[in-house]
């Protein structure tokens, strides 16, 4: 998951940052599975084709969702994110539009009822907004960047179920990958409980060479706790509605009390 989201500037760390995002958490994702689990999820409930991704890194999903013919436009922070988004959107000869916005200040972003779904995947929330004050103007702004009834999808890690499956303390396995050159990469990861809000989740990489050198490269993430009922007494103060709760962006996996994440369809209710 995304460890750095400040950079405001063209400066070194973001330039860095943004190179390397694709290779440190694409482990993690299936962008195709989920593109097609979002297109879905926009069709399944009518809700048009406009599409804005906040936090939308090097822009993978988006331009999956734009290749299925949705208007997609990214934002981010770091301007050299959204750079990468436009050149794989070029690429793959897809439109796709940027806006540099700072997630944590997006009250000046003035778009009412302008998309149809509003995307923040991959735990950015947990990841960049702690106060609760914050949160909940955040998603009033999303509400009202979307028409009736529109959609905000988002991805979290429910606290509970996290407690249960991953004790603090531990280290647990969370992907292993083969390499083009025959090695694999090993993605393991331990959380801290810091305190009652807040936890570290500590991700180690392990490159293994086939000639049986390992090379090591430890990353912290800040995450806020979020436990599944506050979450929802969160949705439903600041005017949505959950209609579809998934354990990953897949249809096929409902959540429940074993699911390591949570992918919440809401839907804005006037």
């Amino acid at each position: 998951m995304p460890g750095a989201r400040d950079g405001t500037d063209r400066s070194a760390f973001a330039v860095q940052y943004a190179r390397e995002y694709d290779g440190s958490y694409g482990p993690f994702k299936n962008y195709g599975r989920e593109a097609r689990f979002i297109h879905s999820m926009v069709r399944k409930f009518g809700c048009g084709c406009r599409v804005l991704d906040i936090a939308c890194g090097t822009g993978s999903h988006l331009v999956e969702l734009a290749q299925t013919g949705l208007q997609c436009t990214g934002a981010d922070i770091n301007p050299e994110m959204l750079a990468l988004t436009k050149a794989k959107a070029k690429q793959c000869n897809v439109e796709v539009n940027v806006l540099p916005i700072d997630m944590r200040d997006m009250e000046a972003f003035v778009a009412d009822g302008t998309f149809d779904a509003v995307l923040n995947l991959f735990y950015v929330f947990q990841n960049v907004i702690f106060h609760s004050g914050q949160q909940r103007t955040f998603f009033r702004v999303v509400r009202n960047l979307l028409k009736p009834e529109g959609l905000f999808i988002i991805e979290l890690l429910p606290e509970e179920n996290n407690l249960r499956l991953f004790p603090p303390g531990r280290h647990f396995e969370i992907s292993r990958t083969a390499l083009p050159d025959g090695g694999i990469m090993v993605v393991s990861s331990t959380s801290v409980i810091i305190d009652e809000t807040t936890k570290e989740l500590h991700f180690l990489y392990e490159r293994r060479h086939p000639d049986a050198r390992i090379e090591r490269q430890i990353t912290v993430s800040r995450m806020q706790r979020i436990f599944f009922e506050d979450f929802l007494a969160l949705v439903r103060e600041t005017g949505f509605e959950p209609v579809e709760l998934y354990g990953e962006c897949d249809e096929t996996i409902p959540f429940s009390g074993d699911s390591r994440k949570l992918t919440a369809v809401l839907q804005r209710i006037d």
